[in-house]
Order: C-alpha cells, then structure tokens, then sequence
C-alpha cells in the first residue's frame, strides 16, 4: 500500500508539470492505482497477521493469538476512493487546465524580447535593430564584396 500511495503522489507531481494526453494518462495510472490500493485495503489484514503469527516459530504450537486492526485501513480505502475521484478530474477536464510557464524551461529554449537598451546598445555597435538575422549576414557579405579604398 506505501508504493501505491507513492504512485499517487509522484502522479500528482506529473500532472502539474505535464499537459494535454499526458495528463490524461497520469489521470488513468492514478485511478487505478488507487481501485489497487482500495482493493488492498479491504483485503482481511487481521487474518493475514493472524495467519503469519501462528506460522511464526516464535510462538510455538498451540497459542491462539487473535489481531485487530483499527481505522488505519478504513482511512487510506477513504484516501484512495478522494485519489481515484480526482484521477477521473484529471482525465476529464486535465488537457484544458493551463500548464507550468515558459519560466521553467532551459534558457535556450526561451525567446527574450530585446528591450530599448538592447536596441541602442546594437545602434551603438554600428547595427540596424530592425533588420533581421538574415539581413545582418547579407550585410555584412555586401560588406566584404566592396573594394576597399
């Protein structure tokens, strides 16, 4: 049940840093890894403790040993039915929330807009701001293809 909770919470991560079908798919792996973890719960962990407990050498033959569990699973079948509910969310309406912004992204792949000091500084530098990249190189070839004198 810790790894399907883990699961859960690493899916949580996924979606905010996801969009579109991937979020849906995260949707998908959290509903049923919580159906996993609700069905999990509802197994009878009191015999299986029992079970291992007159198995165990420990104990011997013959000692009646009985277990009772408390609200523990009943809590976390109640945090995997919310966790399953929110997955059906996210594979219903995810692919319409926004996504993280453009700030998270590597710095190459930003697009910095100049700003009016950028364009003096290339004025300065002997530049025309307005042309484009490929203008420059024209340019500068136009440049080189005149005689000097």
């Amino acid at each position: 049940m810790p790894g399907l909770a883990v699961v859960i919470v690493a899916a949580g991560l996924g979606v905010l840093a996801s969009g579109g079908w991937l979020r849906r798919v995260i949707g998908v792996l959290v509903v049923s890894a919580s159906v996993g973890g609700i069905l999990a719960t509802r197994t009878d962990p009191d015999g299986v403790v029992d079970a291992a407990v007159q198995e165990s050498v420990a104990f011997g033959e013959g000692v009646d040993v009985t277990s009772v569990t408390h609200a523990g699973p009943w809590l976390a079948a109640a945090a995997f039915v919310l966790a399953a509910l929110l997955g059906l969310l996210v594979v219903r309406y995810g692919a319409a929330w926004p996504t993280m912004s453009s700030r998270y992204e590597s710095p190459s792949a930003r697009v910095v807009e100049p700003d009016s000091s950028d364009l003096w500084k290339a004025m300065d530098a002997g530049l025309d701001p307005t042309a484009s990249a490929d203008d420059a190189t024209d340019d500068r070839d136009a440049d080189d293809a005149r005689p000097s004198g």
